[in-house]
């Protein structure tokens, strides 16, 4: 159940991403330090669609890596408190 609405939400969203390109193609300009150039909407929201993925992605994958190898914690034995009771 949860890998159909795992892939409805990318298919929904990559509907929105791409009607959002299709909707916005005028150039805009891209100013990063020193670099300069007209690049057209829909490139940069692609890339920065790309880059976002991807990131998330190694973020992701990185946190259950980290879950995964963690070592699991032992509860301690409890102890009786007083002698001749059972637990």
């Amino acid at each position: 159940m949860m890998q159909k609405i795992r892939w409805l939400v990318v298919i929904l969203g990559a509907i929105v991403l791409v009607t959002a390109m299709l909707q916005n193609s005028e150039p805009t300009t891209l100013k990063l330090f020193v670099f300069e150039k007209a690049v057209p909407t829909s490139i940069l929201l692609l890339a920065t669609s790309v880059v976002s993925f991807l990131v998330g992605g190694l973020v992701f994958h990185r946190a259950f890596r980290r879950r995964d190898q963690a070592k699991p914690v032992k509860s301690p034995k409890p102890t009786n408190p007083e002698p001749g009771k059972q637990l």
